[in-house]
């Protein structure tokens, strides 16, 4: 029997430790909970003038919270009340707004967990969102502040304990609004030759970053997105209109057109001609009454046409430029001059000749026929 009251109270001792050990625990959590910070925030935000912006107010540390309440500023010459919205959590509404006092800049909340157990939301949690319209000018800006000024500040938590509560204002600031690009220097209009280079320019200003788009004949050109475009070794098919378009996220402007003229260079550079069929050299005889030339020519530009004539009656145009023949030239009996000239796109043009006699099959050359065939 003694063995067993001894037994007893020692179990009975330790349950009477361990109860007290979970009162104790208990009522730091309580403690922890009741000392806990709790958090209200306001996010700085901007706008233009005229716009409507939505302040966000915000709440961090929101654990168990039971009620809340507090008054929130603004300046009312930079910004009028227009409403409340984005709640973030339950039984939060509009009815839960004081707005008399908004026409100076005063709004207040009051709010009660509608549950009655306490809410719990992340830290960040929008609470609320303010509506307001920017009525400042750009540049001005307005403090926006949360204090206890006409309802006090004040939050517990669901064991109806009051809890600090830390402030983060915020600021509302009126921009310049965003202005599309415009156009201070246009393109101007170039004459450049043929094979030389040619570079387009534009200055422009806008808000934020600009692109640029040049355009050939009102075509984008693949490739020209700088503030300048530059065309080597120009040729005439690129003559035409040029313009660029600028723009930012406000909007674009279009410049005015400037027009490339390519010009050929003036070519006084004669071509050169050569006969090279049936002999190179200056005279020739022969007993056939036709004869075909050959022979090449060439010009810094190129030729264009290669013609023939016979002294003695005929003419034409050669097959051929750079290689050309002439077949079946009739020739007359005694001395014929074949000349060829060569003429190029400038119409400068060279010639050559060769003196050809012709005779009958059984005429014997005289000292003069050889003296002219090599004269």
């Amino acid at each position: 029997m003694k063995q067993f009251t001894e037994r007893f109270g020692a179990v009975l001792g330790r349950l009477l430790v361990s109860s007290l050990l979970v009162a104790l625990l208990a009522a730091g959590a309580r403690e922890a909970k009741a000392t806990g910070g709790l958090t209200f925030a306001v996010a700085t935000t901007n706008g233009t003038p005229g716009a409507e912006v939505i302040v966000p107010v915000q709440a961090s540390q929101f654990a168990s919270i039971l009620t809340f309440q507090f008054s929130f500023h603004w300046n009312p010459a930079v910004a009028t009340f227009i409403g409340v919205e984005s709640f973030g959590v339950p039984g939060l509404g509009a009815g839960n707004f004081g707005t008399t006092l908004t026409n100076l800049g005063t709004l207040t909340v009051s709010w009660d967990d509608p549950d009655g157990v306490g809410k719990m939301a992340a830290d960040g949690t929008t609470l609320f969102g303010v509506r307001l319209q920017l009525i400042g000018s750009a540049g001005t800006a307005s403090l926006l502040t949360i204090d206890g000024n006409p309802t006090p500040i004040e939050a517990a938590n669901d064991l109806g304990e009051t809890i600090p509560v830390t402030i983060g204002p915020g600021q509302l600031s009126i921009s310049q609004p965003g202005a599309k690009p415009s156009i201070s220097a246009a393109p101007q209009p170039l004459t450049v030759t043929a094979g030389n280079t040619a570079t387009f320019g534009v200055t422009a200003a806008g808000s934020g970053s600009l692109t640029y788009q040049w355009r050939f004949n009102g075509a984008g050109l693949s490739g020209a997105i700088g503030s300048s475009l530059t065309l080597t070794n120009v040729q005439p098919i690129q003559g035409g209109d040029y313009d660029v378009v600028v723009a930012n996220s406000f909007g674009s402007v279009t410049s005015s057109t400037a027009r490339l003229t390519v010009t050929i260079p003036v070519d006084v550079t004669p071509p050169t001609i050569t006969i090279t069929s049936p002999t190179s050299n200056p005279a020739y005889a022969t007993t056939n009454n036709t004869i075909t030339l050959g022979g090449l020519s060439g010009d810094n530009v190129g030729v264009i046409q290669v013609t023939w004539n016979n002294s003695r009656g005929g003419n034409g145009t050669a097959t051929g430029t750079t290689i050309w023949s002439i077949n079946g030239i009739t020739l007359q009996l005694g001395s014929n001059v074949l000349t060829v000239t060569a003429r190029d796109a400038a119409n400068n043009s060279s010639s050559d000749s060769l003196t050809v006699n012709y005779m009958l099959g059984n005429q014997t050359p005289t000292i003069s026929d050889i003296t002219d065939k090599l004269t």
